[in-house]
């Protein structure tokens, strides 16, 4: 496997200027995906879990709340979900609550096959 499909392994935090490209290479959500993000979460809590989910995958670890999603990021997945666009500045603002939270790491880590 090419090098630059690994660039992302082990980091907590993405750089703020990802490209169109690293989003593409890095963090794409298939049409499954997507059918399960549309009818199992409603308004940002779609983000949210997408958010987990292509971060567990790219990274192999859950997102650090605190940092920001970068913006060509947040751009892809509000319009693969046919959402309009948003400057949510962090997964924090996205969670009311732990509980919440906690769902979407659980789903993210069963559907990016974490779970045992």
């Amino acid at each position: 496997m090419p090098g630059f499909h690994l660039r992302f392994v082990g980091r907590d935090v993405l750089p703020k200027s990802l490209s169109a490209r690293d989003v593409e290479e890095s963090f794409g959500l298939s049409a499954e995906d997507l059918h399960e993000l549309k009818h199992g979460f409603r308004g940002n809590a779609r983000i949210g879990a997408a958010y987990q989910l292509v971060m567990l995958r790219a990274t192999g670890r859950a997102p650090d709340a605190l940092t920001g999603i970068p913006k060509a990021l947040l751009g892809y997945m509000t319009s693969a979900m046919g959402m309009r666009p948003t400057d949510i500045a962090s997964l924090a603002s996205l969670y009311k609550d732990a509980h919440t939270s906690g769902q979407h790491k659980q789903w993210a880590r069963e559907r990016a096959g974490f779970s045992i």
